[in-house]
């Protein structure tokens, strides 16, 4: 059966979709499959009477309470706990401020060592992924933001650029996708 093109047009996207293997993030019209996080309840993580201790980078939520001795208030890095501190995973800057820095002022070899952060924890045998932060590198609907993407373009390029090539990325799914390949083969 043939449908009119504007009845169709739902299965050409689909199929489309399946094509170019979007991540399930990525879809328009795709349901959060992860948690949103409110900067609130993240900011209710840090382990204050024994409670639980998350952080966050590049908008994803880890929860880190297994670490406690690095984490909670008055260690080394408690500033990570509670807040998505991105920034100061390379600049070295454990402060308040440190932590609110534009990711913009990074070069692209310190966003891609942010991004070895995100990795670290994301693989991590004990610290597990609770979910994503909105709404600074997420929406309220789980979709990446703007700024999220302009991360993963920049680490695209970074990587082509490491490996000599130049980077061939048109949107934030190839961005992402470029990000991730480049990687594994360094």
């Amino acid at each position: 059966m043939i449908l009119p093109p504007e009845r169709n047009l739902g299965r050409r996207r689909r199929r489309l979709r399946r094509q170019l293997l979007i991540p399930p993030q990525l879809r328009v019209d795709a349901a959060p499959t992860v948690k949103i996080i409110s900067k609130e309840e993240l900011e209710s993580k840090t382990g204050k009477d024994g409670g639980d201790i998350w952080l966050s980078v590049l908008g994803e939520v880890f929860d880190v309470t297994s670490g406690r001795d690095y984490y909670a208030e008055g260690s080394g890095y408690s500033v990570f706990a509670g807040q998505d501190a991105s920034p100061s995973f390379t600049t070295g800057n454990f402060t308040s401020e440190g932590a609110q820095q534009d990711l913009d002022e990074l070069t692209a070899a310190q966003l891609s060592g942010v991004d070895g952060w995100r990795k670290f924890y994301a693989d991590h045998e004990t610290y597990k992924k609770v979910g994503v932060l909105c709404c600074d590198y997420y929406d309220k609907d789980g979709k990446p933001t703007d700024k999220l993407t302009t991360v993963w373009e920049r680490l695209a390029t970074h990587a082509a650029m490491k490996k000599g090539g130049t980077p061939k990325a048109k949107s934030a799914a190839e961005a992402a996708e470029a990000a991730e390949e480049a990687e594994k083969e360094l």
